[in-house]
């Protein structure tokens, strides 16, 4: 074997292990790694200096004489373990240069992009900025503007709200005139078809009136002259009543045409409308029947004392057949309370006479 020369056979156990473990292993077994190790450093330099190996031949060929073959072994095997963990240093060092150069290059590289970025960046910001201060500035306008309308708008809500009392006020006017404007013209609705209803029954009754006229002024004749003395002829119990009927229907007709919506008797007729109309002289609905009256009167040529004495005189010719012996004074009662034979408003004081007839017979039983 020559020296400084590593084989399988010298070192069997690290034949399957790695480099780095077998140098490990080696300098494991050599013990004096660290004497040996400067040994090898000033091998290293007397390698360097060959004018101090070639002065002193008889110490090298004494030592290797000397030594054993296997602490050359040894020696060798540590000096190359020691050469080769420096070269495998050395390596690592220079791929970590090479790989901190690379790294360093694109860390400048990297570096370069993020000035340019920072600089576009910046040129950002202040573009931003600018932006922002025209958008604080337009903000500012905005919020100027939205007081302005917020003011504006409270001013419509209170002219708004003014504007409705107002309307309110007016539309209340408006609605309690229109209310009244209704009633005044549903009455006058209502008095129009009073009028037709009445204007038609006068008519009707204006005509039957005149054709009851014309009838009486022919069988009359001139009565204010003779009314006595056609009285005396007319003897006759039929002609008596039919004459007397003739007085009550001139004078319910009468009635019919002023007082249409009152209840009329059978007897009394013209007297209870006159004094009806006489008793209630303030009263709107008496003023309008005494007008209905005048009229009636103009329209029939109505003289009160000469047509008054001829009514009584037809009248007095039913008398002489009217005068029934006996009378039941309680059913009279009940005929003329329950009964039409008398006006509505005659009705108490014709009791009355009825009660007044009971206490004179008391009295006259009485003597």
């Amino acid at each position: 074997m020559g020296t400084g020369i590593v084989t399988d056979e010298i070192l069997p156990p690290l034949k399957h292990q790695g480099v780095e473990g077998r140098v490990r292993y080696l300098v494991l077994l050599h013990p004096i790694h660290d004497t040996n190790h400067k040994d090898g450093n000033n091998a290293d330099t007397s390698d360097q200096n060959p004018s101090t190996q070639q002065s002193d031949p008889s110490r090298e060929t004494k030592g290797n004489e000397e030594a054993p073959q296997e602490e050359r072994i040894r020696i060798t095997t540590t000096h190359f373990a020691l050469d080769f963990m420096k070269g495998l240093e050395i390596g690592k060092i220079s791929e970590k240069l090479d790989h901190l150069s690379e790294e360093n290059k694109k860390l400048r590289e990297k570096l370069k992009k993020f000035k340019e970025d920072n600089a576009a960046l910046n040129q950002t910001i202040g573009s931003l900025q600018d932006r922002n201060q025209k958008q604080e500035e337009t903000i500012r306008d905005l919020e100027s503007f939205q007081e302005k309308l917020q003011k504006d708008l409270e001013n419509v809500k209170k002219e708004k709200e003014q504007l409705r009392i107002e309307f309110s006020e007016k539309n209340e006017t408006l609605t309690e005139q229109l209310e009244a404007l209704t009633k005044d013209f549903e009455a006058v609705e209502n008095e129009n078809k009073e009028l037709k209803r009445s204007l038609e029954e006068l008519t009707t009754s204006n005509n039957s009136l005149k054709q009851d006229i014309n009838s009486i002024k022919k069988e009359m004749g001139n009565l204010k002259a003779g009314h006595k003395k056609i009285c005396e002829k007319l003897e006759c119990k039929e002609a008596r009543l039919a004459l007397g009927q003739i007085a009550w229907l001139l004078e319910a007709e009468i009635w019919k045409a002023v007082l249409p919506d009152k209840t009329m008797g059978k007897t009394g007729i013209l007297f209870s409308m006159k004094r009806w109309l006489k008793k209630n002289t303030s009263s709107p609905e008496v003023i309008a029947a005494q007008k209905r009256w005048d009229d009636l009167k103009r329209t029939l040529k109505w003289d009160e004392d000469d047509h008054t004495d001829a009514l009584k005189c037809l009248k007095e010719l039913r008398k002489e057949d009217a005068h029934p012996e006996n009378v039941d004074l309680e059913v009279a009662r009940k005929q003329l309370i329950e009964g039409n034979h008398v006006a509505e408003m005659d009705k108490k004081t014709c009791e009355d006479i009825i009660d007044m007839i009971v206490t004179a017979r008391e009295l006259n039983n009485s003597k």
